[in-house]
């Protein structure tokens, strides 16, 4: 019995309808978070901005252990600053936007960064150009920031639940657990090596403690840019970001770090990893099959880390099967599935046959869909159920169907989603069988290449 390896899907992990018309995403997502244990995502996969994310935290709690009665007077200053957890959410989106402003080559060219990965670039070359007589307002509150929801979207709200995982805070970014407090000391010997990350923090907690800590602003802090643009300070901090992090390329005591704490230093983490780079410099997809077959004898040794490889071998080709039939059919030119009726049948009974696996009873939605590969009746019978099946998924989520079987047995399209060329027809698919799904291996691949 698998259901051990695995924890609970979540099923809020895919809303968007054009992606997960099958609800695939919540039962995918959780055989690779079997292996990656919740501390990578399809959002968080740059190393460069999980380090990032950890620096401001490090600002943050050097702050609160080290100047906690300023820390006070500014709680009870700014109103918009009702706990400390508001304080410093917002002091996270300040300290973002400066780093997003510092790597846009606005202000700073003279040391060259590399963008790749950084968030909010593309969003701040809009405001930038909104031609707003005001200029941009540098915010320290929750509510604000470059990116719409930034609270969320920003690198804070990407990496959180990652780094929550691997014990640097809880979810009121509180750090004094003893959990966390070991979190701290395993990164410590980065943070103090990193001579151009510790005088960015010795800059940041100078600019928060002598510019927005005395700011008399109501709500909470801000600092309006076209002002802070001829404040030497200020630019102090838009060359310390170009410094300590305009490089993709990490410290190595960080890139240690990072391996050890993102779990691919062992066990199928670090098969998969392993596996992966042997494929690093070929051009196109990544081989998602192929990459964990040759993981598979990397973990012979470790029967708990062979099965989550060989669970995701078993079920990955069932999974890809269920949503390419459901693809096929909302093509427009499916009109009729009579017209079809060879191919869906011969891929019907492929279907049926790749469940070579003990449906897990933590995933309903794998028990569903094993259910009706299964079904017996005609094929109008069977087409008719799945499509119910996609209606339910659609409509959990507020939407609506892709499309719909009439009793005449023709199909009415609501939304058509593109099919690669490569397997655009059954048949072509059949010849190819590739993966729809990528058990978190491109996010594994953006470390790599950013490690």
């Amino acid at each position: 019995m698998l259901t051990a390896l695995f924890t609970l899907p979540d099923l809020e992990l895919s809303q968007e309808s054009s992606v997960d018309p099958m609800g695939i995403s919540a039962i995918w997502t959780t055989y690779g978070q079997a292996i990656f244990k919740d501390r990578l995502t399809t959002i968080a996969n740059d190393a460069r901005v999980f380090t990032l994310n950890v620096f401001h935290h490090a600002v943050l709690r050097s702050l609160f252990e080290e100047y906690s009665d300023e820390i006070e007077n500014a709680l009870k200053h700014y109103s918009d600053w009702k706990s400390e957890f508001e304080m410093k959410s917002g002091l996270l989106i300040f300290m973002e936007d400066v780093s997003t402003i510092a790597f846009s080559d606005d202000y700073d060219t003279s040391i060259a960064v590399e963008k790749n990965g950084v968030l909010g670039l593309s969003k701040w070359r809009s405001v930038k150009n909104s031609g707003d007589p005001q200029g941009y307002v540098l915010r320290a509150s929750r509510n604000h920031g470059i990116l719409k929801r930034q609270i969320v979207m920003g690198m804070s709200g990407r990496y959180k639940n990652p780094l929550i995982e691997m014990g640097f805070f809880d979810r009121f970014y509180r750090y004094d657990h003893p959990r966390q407090l070991e979190t701290w000391y395993q990164c410590a010997p980065w943070l103090e090596a990193w001579s151009s990350v510790n005088d960015l923090r010795a800059l940041l907690i100078n600019y928060i403690r002598s510019v927005l800590f005395v700011k008399r602003t109501k709500g909470h802090p801000f600092v309006l840019l076209r002002q802070a643009e001829h404040d030497p300070q200020f630019a102090s901090l838009l060359a310390g970001y170009r410094s300590a992090f305009g490089k993709r390329a990490l410290h190595p005591l960080a890139q240690e770090f990072w391996l050890d704490q993102l779990g691919i230093r062992r066990g199928a983490g670090m098969a998969a990893f392993q596996s992966l780079r042997m494929h690093a410099t070929e051009a196109g997809p990544i081989p998602y099959e192929r990459v964990f077959r040759e993981a598979l004898p990397l973990v012979a040794d470790e029967p708990e880390e062979w099965i989550k490889v060989k669970s995701i071998l078993e079920v990955a080709p069932f999974l890809s099967h269920g949503e390419f039939i459901l693809r096929f059919l909302a093509q427009r030119g499916v009109k009729k599935i009579e017209d079809h009726r060879a191919e869906l049948e011969q891929l019907r009974a492929i279907w049926k046959e790749s469940i070579t696996f003990d449906p897990n009873p933590a995933l309903p939605r794998l028990q569903k869909l094993t259910q009706l590969a299964q079904a017996p009746g005609d094929l109008h019978e069977w087409v008719q159920a799945l499509l119910t099946y996609h209606a339910s998924i659609m409509q959990g989520r507020g939407g609506s169907s892709w499309v719909q079987l009439q009793n005449d047995s023709t199909l009415h399209h609501f939304y058509a989603p593109s099919l690669s060329s490569q397997y655009a027809t059954i048949e072509r698919y059949i010849e190819r069988k590739p993966w729809l799904h990528s058990y978190y291996l491109d996010s594994l691949k953006f470390i790599q290449n950013s490690l």
